[in-house]
């Protein structure tokens, strides 16, 4: 049997977690998908929570919302790898069956955390670039980016800080 660990030997947050600490709280979330390139969209309403872990060095989040008459749920958890210098996200939603894992690094021109993973349908990417242009304010696009064929803008999500 291990000792317990001492709180010494967990991690503490470097400056790279405060992107992470920037998106804790509890959000307003419209929501716009597109499920084919060309199509129109489907827009849809909920809301996040977000919460630290571990002391700040991940977050998880809890998105809520509606697609059409349609409940869904979806959970993410986002930290930031020392060793390897990028960020990692985990997600899993209860319209899949599919857990997706995307990797990204900050955009230096323009300070936007840009995350790259599996796209729902299997062998296609996602590209996702997320901006908090204000500490009340998120946006979250992504594109598909098909096996074949020119990338296509697939999921918009504008998050609002909910007051009080």
């Amino acid at each position: 049997m291990h000792p317990a660990p001492t709180h010494s030997s967990h991690p503490s947050p470097g400056p790279e977690h405060a992107r992470l600490a920037a998106m804790v709280g509890t959000w307003d979330v419209e929501l716009t998908t597109w499920e084919n390139a060309g199509e129109p969209p489907a827009k849809s309403r909920g809301f996040a929570v977000v919460e630290p872990l571990f002391g700040g060095l991940f977050v998880q989040e809890r998105l809520e919302g509606l697609t059409g008459e349609r409940p869904f749920v979806e959970l993410s958890w986002t930290g930031f790898d020392a060793q390897s210098r990028r960020y990692q996200l985990a997600r899993l939603g209860s319209g899949t069956t599919a857990m997706a894992l995307y990797e990204g690094v900050i955009d230096e021109r323009d300070g936007g955390l840009v995350l790259e993973g599996p796209a729902a349908i299997a062998g296609d990417r996602e590209r996702c670039v997320l901006r908090q242009p204000t500490p009340d304010e998120r946006l979250l696009l992504c594109q598909r980016q098909p096996r074949s064929g020119a990338a296509w803008q697939s999921r918009e999500l504008r998050y609002i800080r909910r007051k009080g």
